[in-house]
């Protein structure tokens, strides 16, 4: 992995929310465009740079991440979240199931219909790839009964 890349994901860590949140926006539309071996190979950079960072700026970023991918384009979505599951089947096994966890429990935050959507997407990118794709709903549970209450309030400070 290039050290600009572990550069950047630190320098995201330390930013202003929606200065994150603009600057992952405009990062996922460049990797979008990119050919799919690139795209799957800068998205899985991305996941090991953000899987180094304290736990409190990891947990952070990738909600901060999360919330972009669900507002981008639905095409660019799509595109994002294949990659990302793409990325997924070549991470240590660890760093990939903790940051789809993390990635669910931003989501949980959100409204059901947006989360339906967000999952609907992330259940297709799955099925496109040939993978099983997660129970969404038992992780969820589990990160609920982990912190229940309190730590669904936390994220909504971050």
């Amino acid at each position: 992995m290039s050290e600009e890349l572990e550069s950047m994901v630190k320098m995201l860590s330390d930013s202003p929310e929606d200065q994150r949140k603009s600057m992952i926006t405009e990062r996922f539309k460049m990797i979008a465009s990119q050919p799919d071996a690139q795209r799957v190979g800068v998205v899985k950079g991305l996941v090991l740079a953000i899987s180094r960072l304290e736990d409190r700026k990891r947990k952070e970023l990738v909600r901060t991440r999360t919330d972009a991918v669900a507002e981008l384009p639905p095409d660019t979505r799509k595109i994002v979240q294949t990659s990302r599951v793409k990325a997924g089947t070549t991470l240590p096994p660890d760093v990939n199931m903790e940051d789809m966890a993390l990635t669910l429990e931003a989501a949980s935050l959100w409204p059901p219909e947006k989360r339906a959507i967000f999952k609907d997407n992330l259940g297709a990118a799955f099925a496109e790839v040939g993978q099983p794709m997660p129970d969404f709903e038992s992780i969820e549970q589990t990160i609920l009964a982990e912190g229940g209450e309190e730590k669904k309030s936390r994220w909504k400070f971050w």
